[in-house]
């Protein structure tokens, strides 16, 4: 039996529609994926069911709710459903929840139950969703749990009035495949007990894959394609659909042999720990005697789970952490040697994970680009545009992009910016910490693409953090496996990847959301990433 239908639903902000006529339906019991990129309108068109849609927006369109039918433009037709019948887990757990209260007070709230009771069912929600001490995260804050925790804390606070529908937007993204893993576990299991209807939002088709029974395909605000899920990633009547598949990064990297002699990169017995947050605690053990090389050439693909000790590695290894212990050489210098920090940042580049915040957003492009040269005193203040708008070239990124502001760029653009300016200097070593981290398929296999490009290129060496061992694959030669601030595995891709020896490593590739028993496309990833 249907529970929700969308009929001709548009929504609009001043001429522009970002869903055009958009018509859909999900059973009760019956989980829905919705796949696209960003700005794709899935967000969107979650948000119009929810009765959610920004006072800008001008939506029109009819839904029908367990029989009743609502106007997608009457604000109060949702008062009674809201919350109560249709629950929604965000994508961003820090943002949905109010920093100054409790989680528990907030998933209680949630529950529309007396003051005791909707505390003792909160903890026992905390519980249902899989956090080790439910009791101790219901007293913490939002920013004291991790951004797995917070999110399952997220999921309990949907399902907390049983609701008949949970809509569930892009509850995955940017976690780690394990984590990823636990969370897709917890919404079946959510659904399983409450015999709820989902509408699950994602850009991957392989995640949508592991939890969905329909899919439907959104591009730029219309569907355009739909069915069960086994149907449509076996057979894809779509091109786009096709598309998407094939972006996924699935295929190894066949590249050169580089095993040109030295090391870009020898770090010897590395120890870190951050400081104590309160006084009275111990000191937070990041990383613990870690030793890895690089050869000149070669690029390492570093895995591991958050808080495993990836990007403190990276950071120590481009000078922005001192290490407690330990011993590292980048291109023969150390980085700690503060009479070298130009010539260390000649040699060695890093591009964040969050190339908005890596920009200066008081900075145009040009800006960015040439404030390189103009501190190392390379060229002439005339050259230096010409120079900028080479590096956009190679990035592949057209002249136009010198003027604007990194605000003006979409989420792929900006990284392709930050690349560029990692390059300015025509470094031998690059810090690549988790790139394409929240990117949609396509826009990762293009980046990759990109990275893959500079490496042949430029002969660059690379140090590749990431969680996603598909993206990993497709770049490194090599693979370390971190867990606690340890190295636990590492060999070729091959071996690590085909014959891991640890049981967490073997976790970790389990995680990974596959398209499962189902026979791929004739376009493969390595033919879109060579493309």
């Amino acid at each position: 039996m249907t529970l929700v239908s969308l009929e001709n639903l548009t929504v609009a902000f001043d001429d522009k529609r970002v869903v055009d006529g958009v018509g859909l339906s999900i059973a009760k019991g019956q989980t829905l994926g919705l796949v696209g990129e960003s700005g794709s309108g899935k967000s969107m068109t979650a948000c119009a069911i929810a009765g959610l849609l920004p006072a800008a927006a001008q939506g029109r369109g009819r839904m029908r709710f367990d029989g009743d039918v609502l106007d997608v433009a009457n604000e109060t037709a949702w008062t009674k459903l809201r919350g109560r019948r249709i629950g929604f887990v965000f994508q961003d757990p820090f943002a949905s929840f109010d920093p100054l209260m409790s989680v528990g007070a907030q998933i209680a709230r949630a529950s529309f139950l007396a003051p005791d009771l909707a505390m003792r069912r909160a903890i026992a929600l905390l519980d249902e969703c899989g956090l080790p001490d439910p009791a101790g995260a219901a007293r913490a804050y939002p920013h004291q749990l991790s951004g797995g925790q917070l999110q399952r804390a997220g999921i309990a606070a949907a399902i907390a009035a049983e609701p008949d529908l949970l809509i569930a937007d892009e509850p995955t993204t940017a976690l780690d495949v394990s984590v990823q893993a636990q969370v897709l576990r917890v919404l079946k299991a959510a659904q399983a007990r409450h015999g709820m209807a989902m509408l699950f939002i994602s850009h991957d088709l392989a995640v949508v894959g592991e939890i969905a029974d329909r899919v439907a395909v959104m591009r730029d605000g219309r569907i355009v394609e739909t069915g069960p899920v086994a149907q449509v990633l076996r057979a894809p009547a779509h091109e786009y659909t096709r598309l998407l598949i094939a972006s996924r990064p699935a295929g190894k990297l066949p590249g050169k042999d580089a095993l040109a002699q030295g090391y870009a990169m020898e770090a010897k017995g590395i120890d870190f720990a951050y400081p104590a947050r309160r006084r009275g605690t111990t000191p937070a053990k990041a990383l613990d005697g870690v030793s890895l090389k690089i050869p000149r050439g070669a690029c390492l693909g570093l895995v591991g789970e958050s808080g495993s000790g990836k990007s403190t590695l990276g950071r120590i290894a481009i000078g922005l952490l001192r290490p407690a212990a330990g011993t590292i050489r980048v291109c023969g210098l150390d980085p700690m040697d503060r009479g070298r920090i130009a010539e260390r940042a000649r040699k060695a580049q890093m591009v964040f994970q969050d190339a908005a915040g890596s920009l200066n957003p008081r900075l145009t492009i040009e800006a960015s680009l040439t404030e390189p040269f103009a501190l190392h005193r390379i060229g002439t203040r005339s050259e230096w545009r010409e120079r900028a708008a080479s590096l956009l070239g190679e990035v592949g990124l057209a002249r136009e992009h010198l003027a604007r502001y990194p605000h003006e760029l979409s989420g792929g653009q900006r990284q392709r910016v930050a690349i560029a300016r990692a390059l300015a200097l025509d470094p031998e070593f690059l810090v690549c910490d988790e790139p394409v981290t929240a990117l949609d398929m396509t826009i990762q296999a293009q980046i990759l693409a990109l990275l893959r490009k500079v490496r042949d290129r430029r002969g660059v060496s690379m140090l590749f953090i990431g969680h996603d061992i598909g993206a990993i694959e497709t770049l490194a030669d090599r693979i370390a496996v971190m867990k606690d601030g340890r190295v636990i595995e590492e060999g070729t891709a091959a071996q690590v990847l085909n014959h891991p020896l640890a049981a967490y490593t073997r976790s970790l590739l389990d995680a990974v959301p596959r398209f499962k028993a189902i026979e791929a496309p004739a376009t493969t990833a390595r033919e879109t990433i060579d493309a």
